[in-house]
């Protein structure tokens, strides 16, 4: 035995309700904007005090190198100097 099946139409949005819709995805895109930024300035924050532990963390052991250095030689070399050849 067949049912029928009954088939109803959906009345079209009024003007108001187009424009609750259009406010509403207005405020959604706005907040997921707002949102996206938000994110993005932790994202470089973090970045930021990343590379500047690394470059404390290089100097201090560039100096570290350097003061182990210094007791073993009285100074910086002082620059070779090139014979010039005369023609």
């Amino acid at each position: 035995m067949r049912r029928l099946i009954e088939v109803t139409t959906v009345p079209k949005p009024t003007s108001q309700q187009r424009k609750d819709r259009h406010m509403n995805r207005a405020k959604v895109d706005t907040e997921r904007d707002e949102r996206a930024k938000r994110e993005s300035l932790i994202v470089t924050a973090a970045e930021r005090a990343a590379r500047e532990e690394k470059t404390a963390r290089l100097r201090a052991l560039r100096l570290a190198a350097q003061s182990a250095d210094e007791p073993a030689s009285a100074g910086p070399k002082p620059p070779r100097r090139r014979a010039r050849s005369t023609q």
